[in-house]
Parts: C-alpha cells; structure tokens; sequence
C-alpha cells in the first residue's frame, strides 16, 4: 500500500501552525517577564513618589488647637512644641497616646494644663473622630493637625470628611537624626500607606484626593 506524503499545502500549514506556537510562547514569556519587573520596580515607583502622593501640607497658620498623633520617634513631639511655643495655638490635642509620649511634651514646655488627652483611638479615623468631639465640646474651630509626612495625606482626609464645617492644616513631621541615619527603616510604613488609603476609601468613604 503506498504511503501518502503531506503535500506542501500540509507542510506549509504545520510551519506556520508551529510559528505561531512559539509566537505566543515568546509573548506569554515577555508578559510574565514584564510582570515579574513590575511588581519587583512597584515599591521602588511608590517610594520614589511618596513625598508627591503622600505628603500634604499647609503654610503655618494660627489655630484654635494643634492635634498631635500619637506614636513615632518622637518627632511629632518636637514639632508639637515648636509650634506651641511659637504661639501658633494655646492648647494641644494628644490622640492615640500612651504616658510616654504625654511626658516628652510636658519636659519639653508644653504645660499640662494646656493638653487636652485622648486615650481611645487606636487607628487614624478614631483619631479624628474624637479629637473632634473634643474640639467641638471646647468650641474649637480650627486646628493643626502634627503626623508623620507620610501619614499626612490620610489623616487630613479623615479630619476634614469628619468635620467639613471645621478647618484643619496639617504639619508633617520628619524623622530625627538618629532615625534618618537608619535609611530604609521608615520604607514599611511608607509603602502601607498606599494599601491603607484605598481601604480607608472603599471602607469608610474617606476619599484622599
């Protein structure tokens, strides 16, 4: 029986067909490639236009009230007082504190009789929350808020879609020597930031723009 062999046609056919495969696996490589750069370049990308999308600020101006976060290397403390003593407000919100804290402000000049404590909030959101009742019960209209640059962003959202009727400026805080000279050790909580504003969004409406 003779045996039959594939005409050019078939030939042509399974070379392209074969062309084709490795076409799409080049491609499927490149994209897994270009994929895998990107994820690994994302942190880098966020780092780098941290201080453009993460950080806010406001000129100096006198308010009712400064509100200083709790937590930190001590730098918000620093700020803190700086600003009270430049008579940019005479009484001081600490929010999300612990004695520690309330003892670095009150050794560096700030009296005890001025600070007005909130020992309750343990995210950003209470932050503002009850930093506001406490504004609203002293008739407060206005206030500074002190965080770290990188936390400024959502913690201005918060106190301003908490209280559109007050008005907040908002200080961002650098870390201090000893802290800088550890470079790298703030990049965690910098890039959390970036999950934390888009959950803070879709959960509670806190739009950052």
């Amino acid at each position: 029986m003779p045996v039959e062999h594939p005409s050019i046609y078939q030939k042509l056919l399974w070379r392209r067909l074969f062309r084709c495969g490795n076409r799409r696996r080049v491609a499927l490589a490149l994209s897994a490639i270009l994929a895998v750069c990107l994820v690994c370049l994302l942190p880098w990308i966020g780092l780098r236009l941290a201080p453009v999308l993460l950080c806010v600020s406001s000129p100096a101006h006198p308010a009712d009230v400064i509100i200083v976060l709790g937590g930190e290397d001590g730098s918000r403390i620093l700020e803190t007082t700086r600003l009270f003593k430049t008579g940019m407000a005479r009484h001081v919100i600490m929010t999300g504190e612990n004695d520690m804290y309330l003892r670095e402000l009150i050794q560096s000049g700030v009296p005890e009789s001025a600070i007005w404590v909130d020992r309750l909030a343990h995210s950003t959101a209470q932050n503002a929350q009850f930093s506001i009742a406490i504004m609203r019960e002293h008739s407060c209209q206005s206030a500074t808020v002190v965080t770290s640059w990188y936390h400024t962003r959502r913690a201005q959202a918060c106190f301003r879609h908490y209280a559109p009727d007050l008005t907040f400026y908002t200080q961002p805080t650098h870390p201090t020597a000893a802290v800088a000279r550890n470079w790298g050790s703030q990049n965690p909580y910098i890039l959390k930031e970036y999950p934390k504003l888009l959950w803070y969004w879709l959960r509670f409406g806190i739009s950052p723009i």
